[in-house]
Order: structure tokens, then C-alpha cells, then sequence
């Protein structure tokens, strides 16, 4: 091998240092609970059981992959900032989806997402960059 080929050291250990936190944002992402106020207790919910969050004033909405729903007194907002590093994006104003239960992209329409559940959600003008970018990471 010609040493032209080979990486300097510095560049080997970014990507070394990139890999391991992939791996530790993974594992995280796998046991991160949050808790859920309700009105006879509170629920304990792991992050990558919700399929997607909307928003409608001081409450939201949460879908979870089992199907089932939970009303919350908590603004869309609040959630995006607990979210935020748990491979959540903030699609539209009233919207907030887990990215590993987007099945496709629709371009029409000015930009939607299909989502496991069956949800076709319309994505804003301002956020369809950022989404899409975040997309192709994945």
C-alpha cells in the first residue's frame, strides 16, 4: 500500500471517535424513557415506541407503534426539546415524528411523509431541507 492512501492519524481517530458515538447514541436511543403526566398517574414510555407527536395549543397527541394513543397537557414544544437527540424532527408547526418510522417521502404537495402507522403528514416549506437532510443519515 502507497502511503499517499493512508489517512493521517487525526483523521483516523475522528472517525474512530465518530463511530463510537453512533454506537452510543444507538444505545441510548434504545433505552431513553420519558414520563408522561396523565390524569390517574404518570406512564413510563421508551422514546423509540412513539411513532410521531401532534400538537393542537397546550396539548399533544402521542401515537405509539402498538397503536394505541395518550392526550398529553404538554406543548408540542416541550417535547421537541426533550426529543431532540432521539432522532426526532419537527415537520410542521402542529408536528413531531420519530424518523425511524418514516416509509417514505412524498414530493408532491409541497413535501409529506408516510409514517408506519399509516399517517400521511404534511411537511412545512421552512423544515422539508432539514427533514430530507436528516433523512439520508439515517
Amino acid at each position: 500500500m502507497n502511503e499517499s492512501t493512508l489517512l493521517p492519524s487525526h483523521e483516523i481517530n475522528k472517525k474512530i471517535l465518530a463511530s463510537f458515538y453512533d454506537v452510543y447514541k444507538g444505545i441510548i436511543y434504545e433505552n431513553k424513557k420519558i414520563t408522561l403526566s396523565t390524569n390517574d398517574g404518570v406512564l413510563i414510555a421508551r422514546v423509540k415506541e412513539i411513532v410521531r407527536m401532534e400538537g393542537d395549543s397546550n396539548y399533544t397527541k402521542i401515537f405509539f407503534k402498538k397503536g394505541d394513543s395518550l392526550f398529553i397537557s404538554k406543548t408540542l414544544k416541550d417535547f421537541e426539546n426533550q426529543l431532540m437527540d432521539y432522532q426526532f424532527e419537527r415537520i410542521h408547526k402542529s408536528h413531531l415524528i420519530n424518523l425511524n418510522y418514516v416509509t417514505k417521502y412524498y414530493k408532491n404537495d409541497g413535501g409529506r411523509v408516510l409514517m408506519e402507522d399509516g399517517a400521511i403528514i404534511a411537511v412545512s416549506t421552512r423544515k422539508k431541507e432539514k427533514l430530507l437532510a436528516r433523512l439520508m443519515l439515517l
